[in-house]
């Protein structure tokens, strides 16, 4: 059996699987799902609003005989979507391993995060779903890969195309940390940057990231060993300064061909040298180049430069764009929600635009009549729902840290 058609027959859902609908306020749209055991993360924001049905793996179909790539946490697959022929890369996460590992909140939480991000330099989550056996992440499909495939092909990269990938990459850390709360990646590598059919530049992979609340360090120690900040590997907390390391790690990797510190086996030996900053030059590292990563590598995340502090350098200057970086769209509620639309594209227009209308007038009366509600966020955004699949009541809301097994609405993100 190739593995084309392993992901085709993932988990044996019968094409005329049930769904699962919640009729207790008939004059809601209430979210059509998956009839499944135990539903663990939170719904899409068009299925949670009832503008489309919840997706399942009937609706698409594996396109290579290999997946895209392999995660932590999943395998990547380029599938399309039968109804409409658009081209998507699905990543696939088995749930026993999660369970297994405690991960529920980190997965929901990056789910989470996804949804809110709209950049061009961001990998976007378009939807996702559900079954007994796994969960789909619906992405953007980057048609050239890892930076870290063509990295290890060139073996180093010249400085006019690292400092390219560089500003696209630094624009899509820029809109995260602009983000009220910001977010900060802490997992910036080139196994994470994607490159699509045109070689730009995609930040990926929000699994370790998370919101960061101003004055408060976040204390999770997490990431990839040759990439951590000091104040990482001493456990000191940490905020939107240990992505400006990652970034400076980031492109000393491109242009060497190798990280500044190189871990051989030992990991004390590493964090020792990262923590003493013992960075390992390359004798023909390019002078300018140098110098900038040497203001960004800090042991305190104080001086680290910030981002158009380091977009302001003379490398930066000096070194010729190869194409202009994308211009962010900004999106309204209603297109908003229009974008993450996967089986309903070519429904009747009329009855889109009259869902998304009901769902965006029933969240603004929502915020009206529950925004003192305990069971809200703290910034009254929440959106309570049933969790139909099983019949009982479980009211819960996106945003929250406890996330058990209840479907969350998602729209706060608007």
């Amino acid at each position: 059996m190739n593995n084309s058609t392993q992901f085709n027959q993932l988990n044996n859902i019968n094409q005329n699987q049930n769904l699962s609908c919640s009729k207790k306020d008939n004059s809601i749209i209430q979210p059509i799902i998956n009839n499944i055991k135990n539903r663990l993360l939170i719904l899409s924001p068009t299925v949670s609003e009832g503008i489309e049905r919840e997706s399942n793996k009937d609706d698409f179909e594996a396109l290579d005989d290999k997946a895209l790539g392999k995660g932590g946490f999943g395998h990547v697959w380029k599938v399309r979507h039968k109804g409409t022929g658009k081209i998507y890369a699905i990543k696939v996460i088995n749930k026993d391993y999660i369970r297994k590992e405690n991960m529920i909140d980190q997965i929901n939480r990056e789910i989470e995060i996804m949804y809110r991000t709209d950049h061009p330099h961001i990998i976007k989550l378009y939807n996702h779903y559900e079954d007994d056996d796994n969960f789909y992440l619906i992405m953007h499909c980057a048609g050239k890969g890892q930076l870290y495939s063509q990295l290890k092909r060139l073996k180093r990269l010249d400085e006019r195309t690292v400092a390219q990938y560089m500003r696209e990459v630094i624009s899509a850390v820029k809109y995260l940390h602009s983000l009220k709360p910001p977010i900060i990646h802490r997992d910036i590598k080139p196994e994470n940057v994607l490159l699509d059919s045109d070689g730009r530049a995609k930040l990926a992979d929000f699994g370790w990231s998370n919101f960061y609340e101003e004055n408060k360090k976040r204390e999770t120690y997490c990431g990839t060993p040759e990439y951590l900040a000091p104040e990482m590997v001493m456990k000191a907390g940490h905020n939107e300064a240990i992505d400006i390391w990652s970034l400076g790690v980031l492109m000393f990797e491109l242009l060497a061909g190798r990280p500044p510190f190189v871990y051989k086996g030992d990991p004390a030996a590493l964090y020792a040298d990262i923590k003493a900053l013992k960075i390992k030059w390359t004798d023909d590292f390019p002078l300018i180049a140098k110098n900038l990563i040497s203001k960004i590598l800090k042991l305190k995340p104080s001086e680290r430069p910030g981002l158009d502090e380091i977009l302001e350098h003379p490398w930066f200057k000096e070194t010729q764009l190869l194409r202009p970086l994308l211009q962010i769209e900004v999106y309204n509620p209603e297109n908003k929600l229009r974008s993450h639309l996967i089986n309903n594209i070519a429904e009747d227009e009329e009855k889109i635009q009259s869902k998304i209308k009901l769902a965006l007038n029933k969240r603004r009366e929502s915020l009206k009549s529950d925004k003192n509600d305990n069971s809200l966020n703290d910034d009254g955004k929440g959106i309570p729902t049933t969790n139909s699949n099983n019949g009982n009541s479980n009211v819960s809301t996106v945003g929250g840290s406890n996330i058990n097994n209840g479907c969350k609405m998602n729209l706060n993100f608007l």
